[in-house]
């Protein structure tokens, strides 16, 4: 590193930046916040299907969220486990 002269300059800018914002920062308050026991699982496929089964199994509300109108990433797949179709083609 040849330039010692320019990083010692930008260390010290950031230090002074950094003490600058740290001059009219706020101190944060404390505030309570009703907490909802509940998850949100995003992804319809086989993974979430089985993390939302597992948290509700646990006394949990789930919320199971997919972009398409189907569930399963092989909605196919669920003829095979159970014979019959679920709306599937």
């Amino acid at each position: 590193m040849d330039r010692w002269d320019d990083a010692t300059a930008k260390a010290k800018d950031l230090v002074k930046m950094a003490v600058g914002k740290a001059t009219f920062a706020k101190q944060l308050t404390r505030q309570k916040i009703e907490v909802k026991k509940a998850a949100l699982v995003i992804g319809g496929g086989m993974a979430g299907i089985t993390a939302a089964l597992e948290i509700a199994s646990m006394g949990y509300k789930a919320y199971l969220v997919e972009k398409t109108g189907m569930l399963g990433a092989r909605p196919s797949s669920l003829v095979l486990l159970y014979g019959r179709s679920y709306g599937t083609t």
